[in-house]
């Protein structure tokens, strides 16, 4: 009860002010940073941003989600895609049981896509149980790919 609202409201502090932080750091610098060509843009659901790595990896192995550190944060996705529908049919079945997250814009390389698309085709017709294990199943390509 009152343990998980605590929670739920630091979660959110922190998510907010990670976000701002961010959008401030970041929002200056990034149109000169990415260089044509060689990266894309896929989307990450993100469901935390934490100071602490310790916390990031309990939240993450509770939501079947990988910590990626940056800077002094360290964020946790639950899913990276970049095909329309398969972004989309995540963010109903992600409504459907309850799981709060933050669409984040993320660069990623064109290898990394074509390693995924067959996931993503998954993604789209996935039912509840097999949803989260095809996500984590992208989310390892990315890891490997840092």
């Amino acid at each position: 009860g009152d343990f998980m609202k605590r929670i739920l409201i630091v979660s959110f502090m922190a998510l907010l002010v990670g976000g701002l932080f961010a959008y401030f750091m970041f929002d200056s610098n990034v149109s000169n940073s990415v260089s044509v060509g060689s990266s894309y843009n896929a989307k990450a659901f993100q469901i935390g941003v934490f100071s602490r790595e310790e916390n990031a990896i309990r939240v993450a192995a509770l939501n079947q989600g990988i910590v990626v550190p940056e800077g002094d944060l360290y964020r946790v996705y639950i899913a990276i895609l970049n095909d329309k529908d398969a972004i989309s049919y995540l963010e109903q079945y992600y409504g459907s049981v309850g799981i709060n997250y933050y669409i984040r814009d993320i660069n990623v390389s064109s290898e990394f896509l074509d390693k995924i698309r067959e996931s993503e085709e998954k993604i789209k017709s996935c039912d509840n149980k097999n949803c989260s294990n095809i996500a984590l199943s992208i989310l390892n390509k990315y890891e490997e790919s840092l």
